[in-house]
């Protein structure tokens, strides 16, 4: 938080003032609301209940745009019009997050992720246990690049670690610990990650300057969980 407050101060832009104008919700507003609201509480209920996925979503969400575009007045052609103009605006996100997870299946389909993980965690049973802990921390942020799934992860690493954290008297909350500060604080940077390639690519913002711009605080907090892990191993965390 001091970092980003520091670096605002120090990039500080000049103000805009922009007057608005603003019209009251007519009755034609209200039902579309109304109708987001009823779509919202349908989606809720099916994915909790009904175990729906993405393409029951996008089918509420689908049948959603296009009574709202008819109780507007705009017609079939301006519904779909408008329609097509929001999907310009993700379809370029959307072929970010597809060859980022192309990285992670060409990878796992070709067996290269086990050699991986073998040769990350395996020289840790050689070194001490405080160590080792930071060392487990540092390769699962390195992991996380061809692995962006949380669940995958834990799968492929979890086996592994498991009896090696019993091997070297290291508690098995401690690995658990260095699992989730290693992966978790990686998708701040890896580009495989398809939320993030998504989120900067619909904010327009190219992943080398991101980079460079989340590159200094994603080492420090990094740093903090170092010292985080050290002091559970100090205090007999498990």
């Amino acid at each position: 938080m001091v970092y980003i407050i520091r670096f605002a101060h120090k990039n500080r832009i000049k103000k805009t003032y922009q007057i608005l104008e603003t019209d009251k919700l007519t009755l034609r507003n209200k039902i579309i609301l109304g109708l987001l609201a009823i779509t919202f509480g349908i989606v809720t209920y099916g994915l909790i209940e009904l175990e729906w996925g993405f393409t029951e979503m996008s089918a509420c969400f689908f049948a959603l745009a296009l009574a709202s575009g008819l109780i507007a007045k705009f017609g079939f052609n301006k519904t779909t019009e408008i329609y097509v103009d929001g999907f310009k605006e993700l379809i370029f996100a959307c072929v970010i997050i597809g060859l980022a997870n192309s990285i992670s299946i060409i990878l796992t389909k070709g067996l290269v992720i086990d050699t991986i993980v073998y040769a990350l965690f395996t020289p840790l049973k050689n070194i001490p246990t405080a160590l080792s802990a930071v060392m487990m921390m540092i390769s699962h942020s390195i992991l996380h690049f061809p692995i962006p799934s949380y669940s995958g992860q834990a799968i492929l690493t979890m086996p592994i670690l498991t009896p090696l954290s019993d091997l070297i008297g290291l508690p098995r909350q401690i690995t658990v610990l260095a699992y989730q500060y290693g992966a978790i604080l990686m998708d701040l940077i890896v580009p495989t990650n398809g939320a993030l390639m998504a989120v900067i690519a619909i904010a327009g913002i190219k992943y080398n300057n991101w980079l460079k711009f989340i590159l200094k605080p994603t080492l420090i907090i990094l740093v903090l969980a170092a010292i985080a892990i050290l002091t559970a191993i100090q205090i007999g965390y498990h």
